[in-house]
């Protein structure tokens, strides 16, 4: 059954709609209809991903649309569309999805460096492209990371290039944020013609915003000037590398902003990327060009992005460590470029308030739709606590008697798995060292820089135990706002009774970010909520909502900090969070 009809055919996968999920779905359907972009803020437990993928699925049976391609800044999160996908799949339809996964994630290989020519995986990997095409769009409807894995093994291919190549030959496609909207990432063999019949769904938007400054920006480091590789280049690596300390250093501090690009300094570096590529042309054995290419592809983002300054950037110097950065502070205009090549765009977050930060940020055209979703939960299903605790920075060591104490009364009052989320990992392991004296008959399962993925998921399975097998020891899991555990996670039920966060999530404080928000102070904004508040609140609204996930949920938030009381972060708190108590 081809997808067209198997699309007309679908009926909606679940047993029922849940409250608002209809009209969410039905306005999906028309922006896509009239080729809209739009913005959705819906809290935690909508069913944003089934409200969005399910009407551009209608729509494709109404020879409305053809592709999709869905958009997230996490690994988790990408699980449960292909989730979506299978179920719909049961059901009939019948279109092929694939997931793309970092090549340094799906790579076989140990080393960093990729060399074509020096790995069995590539080479000659055209002569057999074909035949594992072929072999996968026949036998697999929805394909992940291990079937691509399988079947890169199967007939030797490079699992990443081979899931780009899937990825243009199926009807949806699952990845991150850059390879849509990042410069030097992004899928260039997608047409335009075809972008203009395809549907962009950006999952987690709000994560888009600091993504977009990021994806938007280039720097430069004098250390990159400095390898005997480049010796193919001739004196002007060095003459490059002089005029840039040169010019750095003619600041009055080590850490500054400047006005404008230096103009002569861009010349010399755009001569520079000739004299790099007549080199790389010229010569033969590409392995001792690792370092020329790596300079060469930083050059080049350099000049792209220098070609876009404007009120939207500050240029920063940090003479300490030798680095010059073009840093976009509103990504708004190159997101908003590249959603308009899209038949339709939708984005969505549980975190869209205060719409104005968004709006600003993301970019909204004059006739860009906007929906604000209520939740679908009651408020009797969670029980929310503010502790008014000073835990600044230089507060910390005093608030550890507190906290603790907070934490454990909890835990024997109301027995089960619980987060307990910190602002950074030093904070977590200042708590951690206490609360092991003081807990008893409590598992502590502790996040740790630079988890794998299985390491991820052991982590979560732990979780989900109690919730299978009746245990009656509570688990606590210490984790950091913002990271892999603070949204995209979905423990139902037993699996997590609580949340509780400390601190209000800013950012640490540094001179970046202190010039980032003098720049947004002198633009008209409120520059220390655009630079600290809002990205902090975000990332503690995501940690709170792992809490309620159905509509049999009951749980607990608490909130630990005394700037919870004050008018700023009162009028940010989500209405699903009031009345709150205080502790």
């Amino acid at each position: 059954m081809e997808k067209v009809t198997s699309s007309k055919k679908l009926s909606f996968p679940y047993s029922e709609f849940r409250a608002n999920q209809r009209e969410l779905a039905g306005a999906v359907y028309q922006g896509i209809k009239y080729g809209k972009i739009g913005y959705i803020g819906a809290p935690t437990g909508t069913g944003k991903t089934i409200s969005t993928i399910f009407p551009w699925v209608k729509s494709v049976g109404e020879g409305q649309s053809d592709r999709l391609i869905y958009t997230t800044a996490r690994t988790s999160t990408k699980g449960e569309v292909e989730k979506t996908f299978q179920a719909m799949t049961v059901l009939g339809l019948d279109m092929q999805t694939v997931t793309i996964t970092a090549k340094e994630k799906i790579c076989p290989r140990t080393k960093s460096y990729c060399n074509q020519e020096h790995c069995e995986w590539s080479t000659g990997y055209y002569d057999r492209l074909n035949e594992g095409l072929m072999d996968i769009l026949e036998n697999e409807r929805v394909i992940t990371r291990n079937l691509l894995e399988r079947y890169s093994e199967k007939h030797t291919l490079c699992p990443f290039e081979f899931s780009l190549d899937v990825a243009y030959e199926a009807d949806v496609i699952i990845c991150d944020y850059h390879y849509i909207f990042d410069l030097r990432v992004s899928l260039q063999r997608l047409a335009e013609d075809q972008r203009k019949s395809t549907v962009l769904l950006v999952d987690e938007a709000h994560n888009l915003v600091e993504r977009g400054m990021e994806m938007y920006s280039a720097d430069l480091r004098l250390e990159e000037f400095y390898d005997e590789g480049l010796h193919t280049t001739g004196s002007k690596v060095a003459e490059v590398r002089e005029a840039l300390s040169e010019w750095m250093g003619q600041g009055s501090s080590t850490f500054y902003k400047v006005e404008e690009m230096n103009s002569s300094v861009l010349e010399q570096i755009a001569s520079l990327v000739k004299d790099i590529e007549h080199s790389l042309a010229s010569v033969q054995d590409t392995v001792t060009d690792e370092h020329l290419l790596t300079l060469y592809f930083s050059l080049q983002h350099f000049l792209k992005i220098s070609a876009q300054l404007d009120e939207r950037y500050i240029i920063l110097i940090d003479t300490e460590t030798g680095k010059i950065k073009l840093k976009n502070i509103q990504p708004s205009k190159q997101i908003q470029k590249n959603l308009k090549t899209f038949q339709s765009a939708f984005l969505f977050s549980a975190t869209f308030e205060p719409f104005d930060y968004f709006s600003t940020m993301l970019g909204k055209e004059e006739d860009s739709l906007y929906y604000s979703i209520p939740t679908p939960f009651s408020k009797d299903q969670l029980d929310v606590y503010i502790a008014p605790i000073n835990t600044r920075y230089h507060k910390r060591e005093q608030s550890v008697p507190s906290i603790t104490m907070i934490v454990k009364q909890l835990l024997a009052e109301r027995p089960g798995n619980y987060l307990l989320f910190f602002p950074s990992y030093s904070y977590l392991q200042l708590i951690e060292n206490e609360l092991h004296s003081v807990l008893v008959d409590v598992e502590l399962l502790v996040q740790q820089p630079g988890m794998s993925d299985r390491e991820k998921e052991l982590f979560l399975e732990k979780f989900q135990l109690r919730a299978k097998e009746n245990e009656k020891n509570s688990k606590l899991g210490l984790a950091v706002l913002g990271g892999v555990f603070s949204e995209g996670i979905n423990l139902e039920g037993d699996a997590l009774i609580g949340v509780i966060v400390v601190g209000v999530g800013l950012p640490m404080l540094t001179n970046e970010r202190d010039l980032m928000k003098n720049q947004w102070t002198s633009q008209g904004f409120n520059g220390f909520a655009y630079a600290y508040q809002y990205p902090g609140m975000h990332k503690v609204i995501q940690a709170g909502g792992r809490v309620i996930r159905t509509s049999k949920d009951k749980g607990t938030l608490v909130l630990i900090d005394d700037r919870y009381l004050t008018p700023f972060y009162q009028e940010v708190l989500p209405a699903f969070w009031q009345p709150y108590r205080l502790v």
